[in-house]
């Protein structure tokens, strides 16, 4: 049977999203996309759009929007109220996808607005650090991870150090004490033990029964 690709891309980033997605779906709808699984109603270009318009806004970091992207909702101003709050009460904290890049702009750093070969559902090597929570997890200097994002770090934020990157550069990881950033989706992988591992690492038992 066949079945058109790009909504394959979509459909899974659909089933493993969280909150985010609600404002990239009424951001698509608004530009005319249809919730429909028929090929000549679906734009992909549409859809592509919308996650583009859900980005961090730049201002964030002090610079100008790129012409091509428009930042039509801002919600980071809640992501980093949030993170400089569990961090003022030394609570561990774990970033993933948009999450890591929530962190890095929280902290000081930049981000590039938008990059190639990263926006789509697609699988890649990263170059893993020692001494770094990730490694302490895979064991291993390599690792094939999931991809699919349209921004990433550039200027990391101080005190935080990179600990994983692809092999175009890409930084794919961050860590600064009990704070985690990762740019890949072990959720999608159903990697139940990645999280297991970051409880165990920075969550005491106390903590738990709390």
């Amino acid at each position: 049977n066949y079945h058109n690709a790009k909504l394959s891309i979509l459909e899974g980033v659909i089933a493993r999203g969280d909150r985010r997605l609600a404002k990239v779906i009424y951001t698509a709808w608004k530009n005319g996309a249809k919730f429909d699984g028929w090929s000549d109603l679906f734009k992909f270009d549409i859809w592509m759009a919308a996650f583009e318009a859900c980005n961090i806004n730049p201002k964030y970091y002090n610079e100008l929007p790129i012409d091509e992207i428009k930042y039509d909702i801002d919600e980071f101003k809640l992501d980093k109220k949030a993170i400089e709050t569990f961090h003022e009460l030394n609570k561990p904290i774990l970033g993933i996808c948009a999450g890591i890049q929530a962190i890095n702009v929280t902290f000081g750093g930049t981000l590039n607005q938008k990059i190639e070969g990263h926006n789509i559902d697609s699988y890649h090597d990263i170059n893993i650090k020692k001494n770094s929570f990730i490694y302490e997890f895979y064991s291993k200097e390599k690792e094939n991870v999931n991809s699919f994002h349209i921004q990433s770090i550039k200027k990391v934020a101080n005190n935080f150090k990179v600990t994983a990157t692809a092999e175009d550069g890409t930084i794919e990881a961050i860590e600064n004490g009990n704070i985690i950033g990762v740019q890949w989706h072990p959720e999608k992988e159903n990697n139940i033990e990645f999280f297991e591992h970051f409880i165990k690492r920075y969550i005491s038992k106390e903590q738990i029964e709390e």
